[in-house]
């Protein structure tokens, strides 16, 4: 019985920290050629589910980048969708199944920086500042 109790406690307190484990600041960006220069996490969540298409009443033709990295691509939708990467996994093959989108291509860190220097309609999100420092983007949207 004691050792159940232990046991019970040992999972308990792990699920109590592993979010803060997990939870890390993501930067989205964009190039600073784009005319967007801030976005809600409503917009952001859209432009990922691959639902938006006018921002500011405007056309938008946007192009989204994930990253190869799983622990931040996880804590990335989760903030902003509240979706875990299995779930985003099965929405896409949904999309895809049926001809209505298709998931934003995964990258590294400095690819998906690359793709957004070269595109102002190309939007991605680094787990750090210091990726960026120095580097004509801008921040378009922060997770904390």
């Amino acid at each position: 019985m004691t050792k159940n109790w232990i046991l019970l406690c040992m999972f308990c307190s792990f699920g109590l920290v592993m979010p803060a484990i997990a939870a890390a600041d993501v930067y989205v960006i964009m190039s600073n050629q784009s005319d967007i220069q801030e976005l809600s996490k409503e917009e952001v969540r859209y432009i990922y589910f691959s639902k938006i298409l006018t921002i500011d009443n405007k056309p938008v033709n946007l192009i989204a980048y994930d990253l190869e990295d799983e622990n931040i691509r996880s804590s990335f939708y989760k903030s902003v969708s509240g979706k875990s990467l299995r779930q985003m996994s099965s929405y896409w093959a949904r999309m895809v199944y049926s001809g209505r989108g298709k998931p934003p291509e995964a990258l590294k860190v400095e690819e998906m920086l690359s793709k957004v220097l070269e595109n102002p309609n190309a939007i991605g999100y680094v787990p750090s500042m210091d990726v960026i420092q120095g580097q004509a983007v801008s921040v378009i949207y922060h997770i904390e």
